[in-house]
C-alpha cells in the first residue's frame, strides 16, 4: 500500500508527462512537489521542503539530473529515475538507482512508489 499524503517530488521537463505522472501520483493519495521542468527549480523545492520520495526524469533540458540525485541520496531520500531510453547505463553513483520506462505504466508506477516508500526494513 502506498502512504495517503507521502510528498512526492517530480521533476521532468516534458510537460504532458509532467502532468501525466502527477495525475497518477495524486490519484494515489499522495502530495506532489512540482513538478518542477528544471534543475534548478527542482533545487528550490528541495530548499523549501522535504519529499518522502521523487521520480526525476534523467535528461532534465539537456543536462543530466545527477546534481538533484546526489542531494536527495544526501538528504536520504529515495528515488527512481524516469527515462525514455530503454537501456541506458550509467556511471555516476547517483544514477544506480531504479528506472522507469517511459510511458510508464500504471503498475509500474504503483510498484516503484511502493518500494520507494516502504522502509528497507519493512516487509514489500
Amino acid at each position: 500500500m502506498i502512504p495517503q499524503n507521502a510528498r512526492i517530488l517530480i521533476v521532468e521537463d516534458d510537460a504532458l508527462v509532467a502532468m501525466e505522472m502527477e495525475a497518477r501520483v495524486k490519484a494515489f493519495g499522495c502530495a506532489v512537489m512540482g513538478p518542477a521542468p528544471t534543475i534548478a527549480s527542482a533545487d528550490r523545492l528541495l530548499d523549501g521542503a522535504r519529499p518522502d520520495a521523487a521520480l526525476l526524469d534523467v535528461d532534465i533540458r539537456g543536462a543530466r539530473i545527477t546534481p538533484i540525485a546526489a542531494r536527495l541520496r544526501d538528504l536520504g531520500v529515495p528515488y527512481a529515475l524516469v527515462t525514455g531510453y530503454a537501456r541506458l547505463a550509467f556511471a555516476e553513483p547517483e544514477l544506480q538507482v531504479a528506472k522507469l520506462s517511459k510511458p510508464i505504466s500504471p503498475a509500474e508506477l504503483t510498484r516503484t512508489l511502493r518500494r520507494l516508500l516502504t522502509p528497507a526494513s519493512a516487509p514489500a
